[in-house]
């Protein structure tokens, strides 16, 4: 039986081949128009894959709709500095990820 983390790795693994073949099937001209969202899905990617998370919420991350990384992405662009690259914005932006959750899975109740 596979653990969360397994099963969170397989997701982002999933999501991040289809976003590069998305992406690899758009013109030129749209790649190079969607560079920052390219370095963002790819450091994310990353950082996620490299973070140790709670049972609690990597199952968070597995209940959440749709793609983990375009739903953090759609969070980062509230952010007003949010630098790809930076762990520590990383950090926040998977914290605010958490509280959407909460809030999501509390007004479900």
């Amino acid at each position: 039986m596979k653990s969360y983390k397994e099963k969170f790795q397989e997701k982002i693994d999933r999501e991040i081949s289809a976003f590069r073949e998305r992406t690899l099937a758009q013109p030129a001209q749209e790649i190079y128009d969607d560079a920052y969202k390219i370095h963002f899905y790819e450091f994310m990617y990353d950082y996620l894959g490299a973070e140790e998370f709670t049972a609690k919420e990597y199952k968070m991350f597995l209940q959440s709709d749709g793609s983990v990384l375009e739903n953090l992405r759609n969070i980062a662009l509230d952010f007003d500095e949010f630098n790809v690259g930076n762990p520590t914005d990383a950090s926040c932006l998977v914290d605010a990820y958490f509280q959407d959750c909460a809030k999501a899975a509390h007004n479900c109740m």
